[in-house]
């Protein structure tokens, strides 16, 4: 079996000192995050893992390369903030993907091989592109219900404007919407797009023809990840070290409990039912057995390179 692991950088030291000098200093605040801009060289790299070896088998540097997906011969990878590339399987450049509304982008889901939905977390929004970087659909928290960032103030997204050379701190989005997944039809709606929001500890489920919301899940701790495997959903609860399992419409849920880990950046399925979490505190990516309950396997990578998303790589 082999893994495709992004790392978000390979500077993870310079990053932490970022972090440290510009944190929130509001002990009382359930807000998580900076105010502040950072220009930093932070790296980055995306690597193929053999699991039973945990060895490395190819790799690529990448700027700040962050979610992910693969399908039909090709890798799509959000990188530098504000782009998409697409490479193939021996991990070249194919092509570049660009669009205005790129900004600190997070997750990435290919939809039927045809389209790229995004989360465009600077923005506050969700993305559909095209793969030729045409947008399709758009979706911003802003405008719909959530335009107060942490700090209290009114926030407006110029449309006009070309995005991808600005820098939104965490602190000046209003949700930090960071994950985003394709559902199709569900309970809530006939084509259904759930995502994730950080500061609120929520998950919407969003009715693509008419952009209403509905929120179906509440009290998550800064949760990441949205994905839909083996028939199965799969959220990371990430501050309260969990990994929540349900059925496609939220109604009988199971909540994994990982006590044993850190800052759960990202969990999904691999093919044999157990999961693959990436514990990005610990510089580590586990395979969990579900049904024993412990950790069967753990590849521990170098401490300057923070882990963003890992997944089952198959050709």
């Amino acid at each position: 079996m082999k893994i495709m692991v992004s790392f978000i950088t390979t500077e993870f030291s310079t990053l932490k000192k970022f972090w440290k000098n510009n944190k929130n200093n509001n002990s009382k605040s359930r807000f998580k995050g900076t105010d502040k801009a950072k220009k930093l060289n932070l790296g980055g790299k995306l690597a193929i893992i053999d699991w039973d070896t945990k060895e490395i088998i190819k790799e690529k540097n990448i700027n700040t390369p962050a979610g992910f997906d693969i399908g039909n011969n090709e890798i799509y990878i959000a990188d530098s903030g504000n782009g998409i590339s697409i490479l193939d399987f021996n991990l070249k450049t194919k092509k570049k993907i660009k669009n205005e509304y790129l900004n600190d982008l997070h997750s990435i889901n290919i939809i039927n091989n045809n389209y790229i939905i995004l989360a465009s977390t600077g923005l506050d929004c969700i993305l559909i592109l095209d793969k030729k970087g045409s947008l399709c659909w758009s979706w911003f928290a802003t405008e719909n219900g959530y335009d107060i960032d942490p700090k209290g103030r009114k926030r407006v997204i110029d449309k006009e404007k070309d995005h991808r050379k600005i820098q939104y701190p965490t602190l000046q989005q209003t949700t930090h919407l960071n994950s985003a997944f394709y559902l199709g039809k569900t309970k809530y709606f006939k084509n259904t797009i759930y995502c994730s929001l950080f500061h609120q500890g929520e998950i919407l489920a969003i009715d693509k023809e008419t952009s209403k919301i509905k929120r179906i899940l509440k009290g998550l701790k800064h949760p990441h990840s949205i994905y839909y495997n083996n028939k199965k959903l799969i959220i990371s609860d990430t501050e309260n070290r969990s990994v929540i399992l349900s059925n496609k419409d939220l109604t009988k849920i199971r909540r994994v409990r990982l006590k044993m880990v850190g800052w759960i950046q990202d969990a999904t399925l691999l093919k044999n039912g157990n999961l693959l979490v990436s514990d990005s505190d610990n510089n580590q990516i586990i395979e969990f057995d579900i049904k024993k309950k412990k950790i069967i396997k753990r590849v521990v990578f170098n401490r300057e390179w923070r882990i963003y998303q890992a997944k089952e790589f198959r050709e």
